[in-house]
Order: C-alpha cells, then sequence, then structure tokens
C-alpha cells in the first residue's frame, strides 16, 4: 500500500512541478503580450512622429455665421502646429458650403493669398488659439476665399471671419474653439498592437 501512495504523490509533486513551470511561462507571455499592447505602436512608428502629426476639430460662431471642420497638423517643435491640409463647411455667410484649406508655402510665417494674410499656424495650448493672419480657406463650389483669424494677437482676442466675395463681408467678434482629435494612423496602430495579445492568450491557454 505505502508503494503506490509514494507513487501516487511522486505523480502529484510532479504534476505540480508542471503547472508551476506552466504558470511562469505564462506570466511571462501575458507580460510579453502586455509589452506589445503599450508599446506596439511605438515599436512600429518612432513616438517623435507620433507625437509630431496632430488631428484638430475647430469651431468659429459669429452670430448666425458658423464654420467648422477637422484639420491636420504638423509639429513646430515649440506647442505650435502648422496645418496642412483640412476640410470643413460653413453656414450663416455669403458664400455656404464646404471648403479646403489653402496650403502655406511660408509657414511658420505669414503668406499673401491676393485678398488675405495667411500663416495656418495653430497653438491648442495658448491664447488666442490662432493667429492674426489666420487660416485660409477656398470654397468648394466657387473658389473664393474665407479666412478666420484672431482680430489680435492679445490674450483674450476675439476671433473673425471674412470672405473675399466680389469686396469682403465681415463677421467679428466670434468665438473660436480648437481640439485635438485621435490621429486615425495611431490608432491603427494601437490596433496592431493590441492585435498582438490574440496569439500569446491562445498559446498560454494552450500551455494550461
Amino acid at each position: 500500500m505505502l508503494q503506490p501512495y509514494a507513487a501516487r504523490l511522486k505523480n502529484v509533486s510532479s504534476t505540480h512541478l508542471l503547472l508551476t513551470r506552466h504558470t511562469v511561462m505564462a506570466l511571462s507571455l501575458l507580460r510579453r503580450a502586455a509589452t506589445i499592447a503599450v508599446f506596439g505602436a511605438t515599436t512600429l512608428l518612432p513616438a517623435s512622429r507620433l507625437a509630431a502629426q496632430q488631428s484638430f476639430f475647430f469651431q468659429f460662431t459669429s452670430g448666425a455665421t458658423s464654420a467648422s471642420g477637422n484639420l491636420s497638423a504638423h509639429s513646430n517643435g515649440n506647442g505650435t502646429f502648422t496645418a496642412t491640409s483640412g476640410t470643413g463647411s460653413v453656414t450663416g455667410a455669403a458664400a455656404n458650403g464646404t471648403f479646403t484649406l489653402f496650403g502655406n508655402p511660408s509657414a511658420p510665417g505669414c503668406a499673401n493669398s491676393g485678398p488675405f494674410n495667411y500663416d495656418n499656424q495653430l497653438n491648442p495650448t495658448g491664447n488666442p488659439l490662432i493667429s492674426y493672419c489666420g487660416l485660409l480657406f477656398t470654397m468648394d463650389n466657387g473658389g473664393q476665399q474665407l479666412n478666420i483669424y484672431a482680430m489680435s494677437n492679445n490674450t483674450g482676442s476675439p476671433y473673425e471671419l471674412d470672405e473675399a466675395i466680389n469686396g469682403y463681408d465681415s463677421h467679428p467678434n466670434g468665438t473660436f474653439t480648437l481640439t485635438t482629435t485621435p490621429e486615425p494612423g495611431s490608432m491603427a496602430l494601437l490596433g496592431t498592437g493590441l492585435m498582438g495579445l490574440v496569439p500569446l492568450v491562445r498559446r498560454k491557454r494552450k500551455i494550461g
């Protein structure tokens, strides 16, 4: 009777040792999976590049006039950004409809489009959020220009939207908001990192 009991005890000890080894391996895999999930995007794309690209949503309102849209911008390295592309729409103005950002070849300095000076600079942590030169857009249904800008570079400055349509049509003393939005590429890369969890979890279950 003692020998079978001893054999069973030996088997139990061996099984316990095997389970312990599997537990250690599983924990190691989970740590590795967590590393992939958290740092996967950084591994695939340098953090400096992710930080250099940013998307923004903006909205301007002055009385019955409202304009809003999305901007893609790159960092100037000092907390400000240069908007490089963007689309939006305006209502309650002389020219209503959709518009597209007009690029600035002189960024981050001001450029001149003929009717307007503009720089397409964003200062998401500053006040004002855009400069006295401001953002320049062209209407998709006729090419008219829209300029949204701070009425001065002083803190607390109101904002204005001007239209160049057979002269000028101004919408002063408005408000302007600027908020960051998730960068599509960053979200996709994070998803890729999270997908790395799937085979590792399956392997853990197989080991268990």
